[in-house]
């Protein structure tokens, strides 16, 4: 009966490993209550130097690189759909998006998502800007998300001008937007 009972114990702690590494929401830390995924420890990017390139697919299927976007500044929103405040600052990026139209580029980037789950959590919130598939995790961990939401602005040079870690609102990001609006 003992041997049976350690057999037991052993299955249950390979599938509690196995389920942390291929769970969307493991490696994010701890969740807190309105959740959002607390730090990691990642250190990621900083302000002055210059955005890590990437070629991601989009929930539409099209390809885009951050190399594409030359010129213009960007505003790259990492969230996911389990993130409460992530989910609640759509319509922030989406009022950024309309009110800059042919000027900026907004674009979610979604870690470990699908594109089901991000263009419902879009649609309800009446988003329409481009939403990118990060499948592995590897883009949005050189940005050094999580902490989930995170915001980053890019120049027309493809400098970082800031980064806000958590909340952010449309005066906020329009503050930063300001002195590089061409």
């Amino acid at each position: 009966m003992t041997g049976g009972v350690l057999v037991v114990l052993l299955v249950i702690a390979t599938i509690w490993v196995e389920r942390d590494r291929h769970d969307p929401v493991a490696g994010y830390g701890v969740i807190d209550a309105r959740g959002v995924a607390v730090a990691s420890g990642n250190e990621g990017v900083t302000v002055g130097q210059p955005a890590p390139i990437f070629r991601l697919q989009a929930t539409n299927g099209d390809i885009l690189a951050l190399d594409d976007l030359a010129g213009q500044p960007v505003v790259l929103q990492f969230w996911t759909s389990w993130c409460l405040d992530c989910v609640d600052a759509i319509p922030i990026f989406q009022q950024v998006a309309s009110t800059h139209v042919d000027r900026v580029t907004v674009l979610g980037i979604a870690p470990e998502e699908t594109a089901s789950r991000t263009d419902g959590a879009l649609d309800r919130a009446g988003a329409t800007y481009l939403t990118l598939l990060d499948n592995d995790g590897t883009v949005s961990e050189r940005y050094g998300a999580p902490p989930l939401p995170l915001t980053v602005v890019i120049d027309g040079n493809g400098q970082i001008v800031a980064v806000h870690a958590g909340r952010v609102s449309v005066a906020q990001i329009e503050t930063d937007l300001a002195p590089i609006l061409p």
